[in-house]
């Protein structure tokens, strides 16, 4: 019998915390276990992009006592597991492996002091290219002398990113300008706005617009990503979605069901091998796709040098 393989022969539960309905990622990590023959029962709750809902869910895992929790995106982990150095046993989850896929930065987020481990019950996966890797890759596309990003400021990851990409801004010569979604009466983005931003910063003639991992763009990508081809503006993202079922330009990305097959694979480490989670890195996938959305190119005439044609693949509808 495999370490922390359950006497009883029962499936494993696992409680699925969804940032924004179903996603490749979810489909990824469900279909591992059916792939490796792992007898598994999921509880799924979908927050509706809504972090009032997540205290609610905090209290069924207390009592419903999951062998495993798992959170998708940046903005849950904080309020699930807390910042490593204020965790309220009260408000978070401290007894119950986490595993967190999809989260940009977990160390600019404090959800984990480093990488190498969480010195606690939670592990997970990072989609995000690393920083440097994306200008490089903007880099090759085309000149880069000023990156303007459109940024969500309701969630704590976007603006984690505005400010790395600030620093970074010497080292790769560049101009950065932020430019947060403006927010109404509710304390909410507003989704209406966001073609009137796109408008205003192609007024300031960017080499590149990045979209960055930012669940509030991601759910409108067709909106931001139409706005700027319209205007001519490239896009740089972060995220296959704005490639794969919007109009973005290019990318470096992890695939969303690559990402949920690694996250399940921590979370068989955990549960089968019986691995202690903070002994298990956080990580990135090894390899990254560079993607180009070929409609796009032709739409605003900004094809890729030659030199990308053997290394990226090309996105035809």
């Amino acid at each position: 019998m495999p370490a922390g393989q359950d006497p009883s022969g029962d499936p494993y539960v696992i409680y699925m915390i969804q940032w924004r309905g179903p996603t490749e990622t979810d489909r990824g990590f469900k279909n591992y276990f059916d792939q490796e023959g792992i007898p598994v029962k999921f509880v799924v709750r979908n927050t509706d992009r809504k972090p009032e809902n997540i205290p609610q869910f905090v209290k069924e895992i207390k009592l419903l006592q999951p062998d495993l929790v798992y959170t998708w995106g940046g903005a849950a982990p904080p309020l699930v597991v807390g910042r490593f150095d204020a965790v309220s046993p009260a408000k978070h989850i401290v007894n119950i492996p986490v595993v967190t896929c999809m989260v940009a930065d977990p160390v600019e987020l404090g959800v984990v002091p480093e990488w190498q481990s969480s010195g606690r019950n939670v592990t997970g996966t990072s989609h995000v290219a690393p920083l440097d890797v994306q200008l490089r890759a903007m880099q090759a596309y085309g000149p880069l002398r000023h990156l303007a990003v459109i940024y969500n400021t309701t969630e704590p990851g976007p603006g984690v990113v505005v400010e790395k990409f600030r620093e970074l801004s010497s080292q790769f010569g560049f101009r950065l300008s932020a430019w947060p979604v403006p927010l109404g009466p509710d304390g909410k983005s507003r989704v209406d706005s966001l073609p009137d931003l796109v408008s205003e910063v192609a007024k300031s003639k960017p080499d590149f617009v990045y979209l960055g991992p930012d669940s509030f763009l991601g759910a409108n990508r067709r909106i931001v990503t139409e706005a700027a081809a319209k205007a001519g503006v490239p896009t740089f993202v972060s995220s296959e979605v704005y490639l794969k079922s919007a109009e973005a330009l290019a990318g470096v990305v992890s695939r969303y069901y690559n990402m949920g097959q690694f996250c399940a694979y921590k979370a068989e480490q955990i549960l089968v091998q019986g691995i202690s989670p903070e002994a298990i890195p956080f990580e990135t996938l090894k390899r990254f796709s560079y993607m180009v959305r070929a409609e796009t190119a032709r739409k605003i005439d900004y094809y890729p040098p030659i030199q990308l044609l053997n290394i990226a693949e090309f996105i035809e509808n």
